[in-house]
């Protein structure tokens, strides 16, 4: 298997280049959960997070096809200024190229992103999730745990 490149990437790179992954991407979240709703990108929220330098994408690379991608936000706690986090948003990878080593490359990429910015990494992948799996090996079991309920919207 062809080794993957990492490059940070613009988000009108991602909605040049990664239309075909996040449609794959929701495939899977679909297989993991009931309702996922559809792909439906907010490409005027993403550039309003890029503009404000809160965003950081990466996209693997095989040759000129991308073969994943990771997309991660960092947010500020408003009760303490200071604090600000790096929250992973997304995380995919083909299946035909997913090894532990992309994995963990991609993870290294972000951390690399967040360290000289953000007090913590929010590793966040949907139990079950491929990603889980890599996150747990990763760091550790969980220290937080996060509840999602349904609602109506969602």
């Amino acid at each position: 298997m062809p080794d993957a490149t990492l490059h940070r990437a613009t988000v009108e790179e991602l909605r040049r280049h990664c239309g075909p992954l996040f449609l794959r991407h929701h495939a899977e979240l679909a297989e993991l959960r009931a309702s996922t709703g559809g792909v439906d990108v907010d490409w005027d929220l993403f550039a309003a997070i890029e503009a404000a330098d809160r965003l950081v994408c990466l996209v693997a690379w095989v040759g000129d096809a991308p073969v994943g991608y990771s997309i991660a936000t960092f947010i500020t706690n408003p009760l303490c200024r200071s604090e600000q986090s790096l929250v992973l948003q997304a995380v995919f990878v083909d299946p035909d190229y997913r090894t532990d080593a992309l994995w963990h490359r991609i993870a290294a990429a972000v951390r690399a992103e967040a360290l000289p910015r953000a007090s913590r990494i929010v590793w966040a992948a949907p139990a079950g999730s491929a990603a889980a799996v890599v996150f747990e090996r990763r760091c550790g079991p969980p220290r937080e745990l996060c509840f999602h309920e349904a609602t109506p919207h969602g």
